[in-house]
């Protein structure tokens, strides 16, 4: 493809195939993730008597069609982890610990929101970072 679109259509396809190949909650969870480079964590904040109060987040790439999800803390902390060195059952496994919820109950919650992640070109896994 030769418009500006067409890398991203080919990552998506990519990253398409790749959740496909790990369909199964059990091969995403043994999969290690990492953010990718173009992905920023905004923070936005309203005014109030006292000064700015924080009111929410979300991650954003700053290439391709500029996905934009919101997430809350614990989200957010899943994401700064995605370093490519834990698996992601390790990962949330730390998170369940670390934020008093059920690892099961995590997992659960957590795992559709990775693949859409992966899907827009949030989350890549490990070794197509490295390449």
């Amino acid at each position: 493809m030769d418009d500006p679109l067409g890398p991203e259509v080919e990552g998506w396809l990519d990253r398409v195939d790749w959740l496909r190949e790990h369909s199964g909650d059990a091969a995403l969870l043994a999969e290690r993730l990492t953010v990718a480079p173009s992905v920023l964590l905004e923070t936005y904040a309203e005014p109030g008597a006292e000064g700015w109060t924080e009111v929410g987040s979300a991650v954003a790439r700053r290439d391709g069609p500029r996905w934009r999800h919101e997430v809350d803390g614990p989200a957010a902390a899943l994401l700064a982890g995605c370093q490519g060195v834990l698996p992601l059952n390790e990962l949330l496994e730390l998170l369940s610990f670390a934020h008093d919820r059920p690892t099961d109950e995590l997992v659960t919650a957590t795992l559709p929101a990775v693949r859409e992640f992966v899907r827009h070109g949030v989350l890549v896994p490990a070794e197509e970072q490295a390449r």
